[in-house]
């Protein structure tokens, strides 16, 4: 509800958890990897190769996409 307000009031970039779903054509994605949750919720290192191809491509596919604007480097 509040990227929707977001959205109609103008607001054109969004820094997005890949768990958001913006669809605007006029709206640039911004995304972050580099880090993933771990069990007791702390932020841990994601850094191999393989791990930030698999954030790239999670990202893509939990927000909708098939680029993402704006990929950034935890």
């Amino acid at each position: 509800m509040v990227l929707r307000e977001a959205l109609t009031s103008g607001v054109d970039r969004i820094d997005a958890s890949d768990c958001y779903r913006p669809h605007a054509a006029n709206l640039t994605i911004v995304t972050k990897v580099g880090a993933k949750r771990g069990d007791d919720a702390s932020w841990n290192p994601a850094i191999s190769p393989d791990e930030l191809k698999r954030a790239v491509d999670d990202n893509l596919e939990n927000l909708g996409l098939q680029t993402l604007d704006v990929v950034n480097y935890r």
